[in-house]
């Protein structure tokens, strides 16, 4: 993750602006794994292999059933 794109990302749970609070490697200014932090709701989310994983792990149930059922009809 490029710390250029800092500004631009969100928290998907409050909507807040996520801060840096981590950073374990670093490849020519790409943040390849560490940790980014809400400022709203102080929730944590992880960078790995440079990619910032924003998915809560609470989603709920229904939604990931939605999106099984959506994804077996494209393949049909």
């Amino acid at each position: 993750m490029r710390r250029s794109v800092l500004p631009y990302l969100a928290c998907p749970t409050c909507a807040a602006g996520l801060v840096l609070s981590a950073v374990d490697s670093e490849d020519d200014q790409h943040v390849m794994t560490g940790r980014l932090s809400c400022s709203g709701c102080a929730v944590g989310y992880q960078i790995r292999g440079g990619v910032p994983l924003l998915v809560t792990e609470n989603v709920d149930p229904v939604k990931t059933e939605t999106a099984a059922r959506f994804a077996e009809e494209w393949t049909h």
